[in-house]
């Protein structure tokens, strides 16, 4: 959104009017980007943990090669984008000497994609004694891709399971196998490495016999922490834009309750009542496990 903050600075220094859309091209080069203004704000005021300790987070990248149905990737892309590790470097060292800060999160849809790209980061950050925490996917999770981010100071890898139902995993279009994820996390165990699941309930064709086989998957995956986040149509998707064919029969256009999983009483929005379940209906699963 970097040059379409400036379009709508414009806009509204001009008073053109109150409802546009305000689009712009994707920036390619990512190092040409300023790093995030943490001065403009007081930035530690934000309690973001890892491994115990205020973290900040980066974006190392923008952009994702898949493409799963709940997903919308109309603002960073189906191609991955990437930032030099130099300039990854810069702006960890600046996180140092200003905060003190050595903690880090980093918000790519995929950190652990490339090999040759973990290997100049595990080169380049040696000395700087920083831990981080990254996303990856199940079946690019190698031994070799662990103990590199192992090695890199990652201390924790987060996998977007969504399901331990086969068929929610190929509704969702996720192009992995329940086998997949399991042989992932054992990896990302043996290497060391601590594993966080994200699952997606709710997606249509979602049942309680779906729900049950993936509280069955948290259950074989006792040493791993799990995040269930509740099923939203994000605008831009198909499935907002087409509810029906995907058997949604209500759909919410109320977008304060598009929130994923917090809230007052602690979990998603209540947006659609699908041919299998309430949203009522889901909502009570979530709190029951």
């Amino acid at each position: 959104a970097e040059f379409s903050i400036i379009k709508l600075i414009k806009v509204i220094e001009e008073k053109q009017g109150n409802h546009q859309i305000i689009r712009s091209e994707n920036p390619v080069h990512l190092d040409a980007i300023p790093f995030p203004d943490r001065e403009a704000v007081n930035i530690m005021k934000y309690n973001r943990m890892v491994e115990g300790k205020r973290s900040f987070g980066i974006f190392t990248s923008r952009g994702c090669p898949y493409s799963c149905f709940f997903c919308d990737k109309s603002i960073s892309g189906p191609k991955i984008r990437y930032r030099s590790i130099e300039n990854i470097i810069l702006e960890i060292k600046e996180c140092i000497l200003n905060y003190g800060i050595r903690n880090f999160e980093f918000f790519d849809d995929l950190f652990a994609i490339r090999k040759d790209r973990l290997e100049e980061f595990k080169e380049e950050i040696e000395g700087l004694r920083v831990i981080y925490r990254c996303n990856a996917r199940t079946d690019l999770m190698t031994l070799e891709i662990a103990k590199l981010l192992y090695d890199s100071g990652c201390s924790t890898v987060c996998f977007g399971i969504e399901s331990g139902n086969q068929k929610m995993l190929d509704l969702m279009n996720k192009r992995l196998t329940v086998e997949q994820h399991l042989e992932g996390i054992k990896i990302a165990n043996d290497a060391g490495l601590n594993v966080i699941c994200y699952y997606l309930l709710g997606f249509p064709g979602e049942t309680n016999r779906s729900i049950d086989d993936t509280i069955e998957f948290m259950k074989k995956n006792k040493e791993s922490k799990h995040q269930i986040y509740s099923f939203q149509p994000l605008p831009g998707t198909d499935i907002f834009n087409n509810p029906k064919k995907y058997g949604i029969i209500n759909m919410s256009k109320n977008f304060s309750q598009y929130y994923l999983v917090t809230g007052k009483d602690g979990h998603g929005g209540k947006t659609v009542d699908t041919k299998w379940l309430t949203s009522e209906k889901l909502q009570q699963r979530v709190k029951d496990i």
